[in-house]
């Protein structure tokens, strides 16, 4: 498992900028290091012991939680709950973000016993453990990865690519579908439970610079700071170019930030030194 506390990025990937489906065998390196992963919602590994009962009582069997960051309270936030079987994982739980109820699930999600070009039937695909070897994304290496090819019985034309990272704990790095019309829906997991020079640091500095909610977001945010904090609000758009200001007054820690009008896309906001990513709808 993960350790509690690991702190990751869920990044999305420019369509086109992977063109073609991955090679398969053994000792592949998969080099994406050209690309650019965008970070847009942080998460952190979570002791299901420490979630709210509220939300704790509906998994009482989960090893680990996965909690979306940036939410006003710990009730409100997204989680997704697994349970380890020793020989397979399960999806146990799952809570959008909000007010809303926490699912109780049993999907298995990646079987550990899984042989090298062996294929099981789990999740509702028929999943070919079809390479391993090393994985370059942006500016971070992973070691240790097993590729697995994901295919629906029902419908063949559409094939997806999963990465995962086996030791020293499961992590699903990076996951596309290769459909018809080429590659889509590309998305990245930028953490690395070992932490270290593989860029955890950075992730680390995302995930503890600006609590935000919602992120993706429409019309408005909400900035959550200490009461004694005062200072300009800044927000950027992907070019760099500075579109809005706000400046914040203390004696409160919740300030809400008006974005409607922009347009949708990847931003950042500033305050001081810290700064997050965040995606308008």
């Amino acid at each position: 498992m993960p350790a509690f506390g690991t702190l990751y990025s869920l990044n999305s990937i420019a369509g086109g900028t992977i063109t073609t489906s991955p090679a398969t065998g053994a000792n592949i390196t998969w080099d994406y290091s050209n690309v650019t992963p965008n970070a847009i919602i942080n998460y952190k590994v979570v002791d299901p012991n420490t979630v709210p009962s509220s939300i704790r009582d509906s998994v009482p069997d989960a090893d680990f939680g996965v909690q979306q960051q940036g939410a006003p309270n710990p009730e409100l936030a997204g989680y997704d709950f697994y349970t380890n079987k020793t020989t397979h994982l399960i999806h146990s739980g799952m809570k959008p973000s909000g007010s809303g109820k926490c699912q109780k699930l049993t999907d298995t999600i990646v079987m550990f016993n899984q042989s090298y070009q062996s294929t099981q039937h789990y999740y509702g695909f028929d999943r070919t453990y079809a390479g391993y070897g090393t994985l370059k994304v942006g500016n971070k290496t992973y070691n240790n990865i097993v590729l697995i090819k994901s295919v629906s019985p029902g419908n063949t034309s559409d094939t997806s690519f999963q990465f995962h990272r086996f030791t020293p704990a499961y992590g699903l790095i990076l996951s596309f579908n290769n459909g018809p019309n080429g590659v889509k829906n590309i998305i990245y997991f930028g953490w690395d439970p070992n932490g270290g020079g593989n860029g955890m640091e950075e992730d680390i500095v995302i995930q503890g610079s600006l609590n935000i909610y919602p992120n993706p977001a429409k019309d408005w945010v909400t900035i959550h700071l200490s009461e004694t904090e005062t200072g300009e609000l800044s927000l950027y758009n992907y070019r760099g170019q500075l579109v809005k200001t706000e400046t914040l007054q203390k004696g409160t820690n919740a300030h809400t930030f008006s974005i409607e009008g922009l347009s949708p896309g990847i931003y950042s906001l500033h305050f001081g030194s810290r700064r997050q990513k965040l995606l308008i709808e």
